[in-house]
């Protein structure tokens, strides 16, 4: 019988490519830092100087239609828009005159009731929605507060190159670089079936240089300088290089972990912040609520 050490498994050597590597070859990396390309991010630093003066989108999102100041007037708009209504406006002024056949009560009152109920309806879908947006930009996540500790803060509050933790079963609270996992060749599995419907688990694997970060206590002294693309609403592409004790290294699509997709079958996480709020690209694809017209 054989005895010994048993070798660790390196879950990247099951499949035919190694997604944590990649060279500069592709022509989409020489445009790093051009037009389309501009988005800087000091990983660990959110509080720098440099990353204070470019003033990135915070990590709030709403999805609502209206506001408290904007209701009536929009809501309003969005009511005489429709053809149906403003008919019915304008032969209610008509009926102040003498040429009406009828009262001007019986012209009016019957409007104010569609319209009143209308918006009212209206607004209780936009409570709803308001109501959800607390309860997302609330959710907790592990941040790292410095000196190798996490500890847990809500997602409105995260800042464009902070480190997170992000355990089993959580969301992503935005766009996030994978830095590392639980497991030793940093891969992860990721569902995304918020963003695409599909429900198998995609895999994902960080780069080989920041792999080893397994423990809270390495982030300690971790800094990294990430260029990439600016927000867009692609979801399947990512250009981008961090560059990382003195070593560019190319970044993709395999490295990046979305808001709103979950993690799966892993333990742990840990992402450095790059998109934030209404630049992560789940939001960059998002609509305005529609106007529903009969």
């Amino acid at each position: 019988m054989r005895t010994g050490r048993r070798r660790k498994l390196h879950f990247s050597k099951i499949y035919s490519f190694r997604c944590g590597k990649a060279s500069f070859v592709s022509d989409d990396h020489s445009q790093i830092g051009g037009p389309g390309f501009s988005r800087v991010v000091f990983c660990n630093e959110p509080s720098g100087f440099e990353a204070g003066i470019r003033d990135y989108a915070g990590n709030y999102v709403s999805t609502t239609k209206y506001t408290a100041a904007t209701f009536l007037p929009k809501s309003l708009f969005e009511q005489f828009r429709r053809v149906a209504n403003f008919y019915f406006l304008v032969t209610g002024i008509l009926a102040f005159t003498p040429l009406a056949p009828y009262s001007a009560v019986s012209a009016i009152l019957p409007l104010i009731i569609v319209i009143g109920a209308t918006m009212v309806k209206e607004g209780i879908e936009d409570w709803r929605r308001k109501q959800q947006d607390i309860e997302v930009n609330n959710r907790k996540v592990k941040v790292h507060q410095g000196n190798g500790v996490f500890d847990l803060s809500e997602w409105k509050n995260l800042r464009v190159g902070d480190i997170v933790k992000v355990e089993k079963d959580q969301f992503f609270p935005a766009d996030l670089l994978l830095l590392s996992s639980c497991y030793d060749d940093a891969i992860c599995y990721v569902e995304t079936m918020n963003l695409d419907g599909e429900t198998n688990l995609k895999l994902k694997q960080a780069l080989d240089v920041t792999s080893s970060l397994h423990e809270d206590s390495l982030f300690k002294d971790f800094k990294a300088l990430v260029k990439c693309e600016d927000p867009n609403a692609n979801l399947y592409t990512f250009v981008g290089s961090m560059e990382y004790e003195e070593q560019q290294n190319p970044l993709s699509p395999q490295q990046l972990l979305l808001r709103d997709s979950k993690l799966r079958n892993t333990e742990y996480i840990y992402g450095a912040v790059i998109f934030t709020g209404h630049d992560t690209k789940v939001m960059q694809n998002a609509t305005d609520p529609p106007s529903k017209r009969s």
